[in-house]
């Protein structure tokens, strides 16, 4: 299986990619196929973010942010649940650097994966 992780963290520190990467590792062996690639400038009405970070379709000024993508690959099916609920329980509230080179403003100082106006990561099947 083969899935895209789309994150308003900066995956290019260290820490907070180690914190992913090990927090991956639980359910699977994976392996980093592509990234973490910076994409600056992003509009965010083509992600699926928290509501917080995308702003108002309404409004000409609508938000752009700097996103991080990763991609990898594991083998056994299931293992991060339907729609990765399993993963995206184990990833919320883990703890993140912050302030790095992230454009977005998270309340909290985690990975989000839960609440739908500060969502700052997910996952996708490619």
């Amino acid at each position: 299986m083969r899935v895209q992780c789309l994150s308003l963290v900066d995956l290019s520190d260290r820490s907070n990619f180690n914190t992913l990467n090990q927090s991956l590792q639980l359910r699977s062996q994976i392996e980093i196929i592509a990234g973490p690639k910076k994409m600056q400038n992003q509009d965010m009405s083509l992600y699926e973010f928290g509501s917080d970070h995308v702003g108002n379709a309404d409004d000409s000024t609508r938000k752009s942010q700097t996103v991080w993508k990763l991609e990898f690959e594991y083998e056994q099916d299931g293992v991060y649940g339907p729609k990765f609920s399993y993963l995206t329980e184990d990833l919320d509230n883990i703890p993140i650097v912050y302030e790095l080179e992230d454009t977005a403003i998270f309340k909290q100082a985690t990975f989000i994966t839960n609440d739908i106006k500060q969502k700052n990561i997910y996952f996708k099947h490619i």
